[in-house]
This record gives C-alpha cells, sequence and structure tokens, in this order.
C-alpha cells in the first residue's frame, strides 16, 4: 500500500485539482475500501520487480443499492452489497495510474485489459471509468483503444476575477 500511495503522489502530482494525501490518510482510505474490494480487480504493474503502476477497481455499490435510497445497511440492504461485490454487472474503475517514466512501455492498457478480463469472468458486462480529466490523454487513448465510449465530458473553467476597488459596499450595518 505504501508503494500505491507513492505512485499516486506521483502519477497525479500534475493533474489539476490534486490535493496530496498525507500516508496516514491513504491508509485511513485503504482499511476502509478493503472489505468493498475484489482482489482479483485490484492489479499492480511490475518492471525489474519494482512495481511501478497500479489499477483499482471496485464493484458499483450505487447501482447495486439503486432500489432502496434509504442510505441504510439493515434490514436487507446489506445483502445487495454483498451480492454486488461479487455479482454485478457494473464496475468502476477507482484509480489507475504508471509512473511516468514507465508510461510509454503500454503498462496501462495491459493492466486496463486484465482487469477489464478478470470482471468479465465475474459477470461484469460494463466498465465505467470517470473522473478523468480531458486533457488525461494517455488514460483517455488507453479506454478509447479498448473501444471505450465516452457518454459525458465535464468540464471545469477558469476566470480570473478582479480585485475589490475598495468602493464594494460594507456588510455591516452602519
Amino acid at each position: 500500500m505504501r508503494r500505491c500511495w507513492e505512485i499516486y503522489s506521483e502519477c497525479w502530482a500534475d493533474q489539476w485539482g490534486f490535493v496530496p494525501l498525507s500516508a496516514e490518510e491513504w491508509r485511513f482510505i485503504a482499511r476502509e475500501l478493503k472489505p468493498l474490494m475484489v482482489p482479483e480487480w485490484t492489479l499492480v504493474g511490475r518492471t525489474g520487480g519494482d512495481i511501478v503502476g497500479f489499477g483499482l477497481f471496485l464493484p458499483d455499490y450505487n447501482r447495486a443499492m439503486a432500489k432502496d435510497r434509504s442510505g441504510r445497511l439493515l434490514p436487507f440492504n446489506w445483502l445487495r452489497l454483498l451480492r454486488a461485490r461479487r455479482h454485478t454487472p457494473w464496475v468502476r474503475v477507482m484509480l489507475a495510474g504508471v509512473l511516468p517514466r514507465y508510461r510509454k512501455l503500454g503498462l496501462l492498457p495491459v493492466l486496463l485489459h486484465e482487469a477489464s478480463s478478470k470482471a468479465a469472468a465475474f459477470g461484469v458486462a460494463d466498465v465505467e471509468a470517470s473522473w478523468i480529466l480531458e486533457d488525461n490523454d494517455d488514460l483517455n487513448l488507453a479506454f478509447e483503444r479498448m473501444g471505450a465510449d465516452p457518454y459525458r465530458v465535464w468540464r471545469i473553467y477558469r476566470k480570473r476575477l478582479a480585485k475589490p476597488t475598495g468602493d464594494a459596499p460594507s456588510s455591516t450595518p452602519g
């Protein structure tokens, strides 16, 4: 997990809006996600024995819970979650990345293909990846070459606001 945290920190550092996680935060998230993970869908890429990339794929629990939006696990929703862990038609790509100096080796497409193949053995028909920046060419190209169809594009725009001139009305009654 420590190596995956290091890879995550380096891979996402140049992505817009990235906020680094401390090692403690990473461990907390890992502990919380562990019961939801399917071990066969969590992959690492190695070269020379060193981990240089990884992919985390989870069942889409949101779709499993769509019939009951109460947010409660009891009395029956825990069964939906348990079943979705191994019998779901949808998987989400939560994280997938390869260290920049290894990206031209084709490791990312191999990780994505391997995860898709393993998920298909569990009856998964659809893999969804979101939160991918539009300019993340490596990941977008890998999905495009796998035949993925983008169904939505989210964009974030930036506009600099003028500095206040000092003539702004006061917010306190005067």
